[in-house]
């Protein structure tokens, strides 16, 4: 077997063979693990915990505990006078505060799902943008690896037809230089790779990811039959920021209505019960009923009940701060939702252009494999042939390996056009 056969047999091996790795993730894996890992998806999950936390016992009623009050006095003396009461006060809500609050925590509680949602679809399309790319670095590298070993091979036989007086030195010059460049893209393409894996695998939950691999079709479907104005309008239909600043409007304007309501007085209703002992020394003189005076004592004992109602005034707090946060809030709301519909459009309609720009150059490239595979064929058959040296033959198939590049990224390309528009409609799967 010729050198050149051995290079091309070892070439198509290499693109044919699949590594084996340690752990290997298809898309609907990838999809499915950062979903519940994704850094993103983790803080979606404690967004809606803390609001639910926030909304417990929002509704509470009373939302003051009773307050009893509990006192009395006594002479340190021989003077067994004493005084001692019991008072039980409760404020309540007449303005129905509390079921204003428990509205705004349901309503704080929806939004924080809706906010959670697209911060889920923002790490779903994050892990579809890894898994793309790592698919994408390790179709590169069995590519730059299959060039970098014939080229390795080629340095060789040249430098041994040189040594033999049958090709000059120029020709072993020129190997070395074109093996050093691939050599170059080989250490970047497994650079590429090693990044590739590092972000996938934070996105998935690995805690090492040296050896992850992915694994997918060899062709991509092309795109629907849906047009740009129903994806547009499904969009605005499916896009979780539109309901999730829906929400914020509604908890903004339920959380000034509490701050009103919480304008009127709370009045506090109390009861309560003292009783009093008051006694006079016997030997103290005291005027009696005929102006004589005389000996006397007295045990005076007392209950007293008493009930009353207060009402406290709002003259100086009157939640001015907090009703106009409210408001600017709602505001903001009503503004994001306006420009929210328009940047779901220009994200549908510039990523539909997107996805048929790049399918176009992506099928192109799949109708030009089989001219690659045609052309890896005539490059062998006519150095076996004797008909082109080996120098022409490898550049032959270093162009070849590069329009394999080349369908590789195209493919790269479409695929994440397609994720682009599945994340403007608010889908990815």
């Amino acid at each position: 077997m010729t050198s050149l056969v051995r290079i091309a047999v070892s070439f198509a091996a290499l693109l044919a063979a699949p590594a084996a790795w340690t752990q290997t993730l298809t898309w609907e894996d990838a999809l499915r693990r950062a979903r519940q890992l994704a850094p993103g998806a983790v803080a979606a999950t404690q967004t809606v915990r803390t609001a639910r936390a926030d909304a417990a016992g929002a509704g509470r009623w009373p939302r003051t505990n009773p307050v009893v009050r509990l006192g009395g006095d006594h002479e340190i003396s021989t003077d067994p006078s004493r005084t001692f009461g019991g008072r039980l006060e409760q404020t309540f809500d007449i303005a129905g505060v509390a079921i204003a609050r428990a509205r705004q925590a349901v309503a704080n509680v929806s939004a924080a799902r809706y906010r959670a949602a697209v911060q889920s679809l923002d790490a779903l399309r994050a892990a579809a943008d890894a898994f793309v790319a790592l698919d994408q670095s390790q179709r590169a590298l069995a590519i730059w690896t299959a060039l970098a070993e014939m080229y390795d091979q080629l340095s060789q036989t040249s430098a041994r037809t040189e040594e033999a007086g049958v090709s000059p030195r120029q020709q072993t010059l020129l190997a070395m230089i074109e093996q050093s460049t691939v050599v170059g893209d080989l250490n970047q393409a497994t650079a590429d790779r090693a990044r590739a894996r590092a972000e996938l695998g934070i996105l998935v939950g690995l805690d090492d990811a040296r050896e992850l691999a992915v694994t997918s079709a060899d062709e991509l479907a092309p795109p629907d039959g849906r047009d740009a104005n129903g994806l547009v309008a499904l969009a605005l239909a499916r896009r979780p920021e539109i309901p999730a600043l829906r929400a914020q409007l509604d908890e903004s304007q339920r959380r000034g209505i509490a701050a009103a309501l919480e304008l009127v007085p709370a009045p506090t209703l109390f009861f309560g019960v003292g009783a009093e002992r008051f006694v006079v020394d016997p030997g103290e003189v005291r005027p009696n009923a005929t102006g004589l005076v005389g000996i006397g004592g007295v045990d005076h004992r007392s209950v007293v009940i008493a009930a009353g109602l207060t009402f406290p005034l709002p003259i100086f707090e009157r939640n001015q701060a907090e009703r106009a946060r409210a408001t600017s809030d709602a505001m903001a709301a009503r503004e994001n939702l306006v420009i929210a519909e328009r940047r779901i459009r220009a994200e549908v309609n510039a990523a539909f252009a997107a996805r048929s720009a790049l399918w176009g150059t992506y099928r192109r490239w799949l109708t030009m494999s089989t001219v690659i595979d045609e052309a890896t064929a005539l490059a062998r058959r006519g150095y076996e042939a004797g008909q082109v040296g080996i120098t022409a033959t490898l550049v032959a198939l270093e162009r070849v390996a590069r329009g394999r590049l080349a369908v590789v990224r195209s493919r790269g390309d479409y695929w994440r056009a397609r994720v682009a528009l599945a994340r403007a409609l608010g889908e990815i799967s």
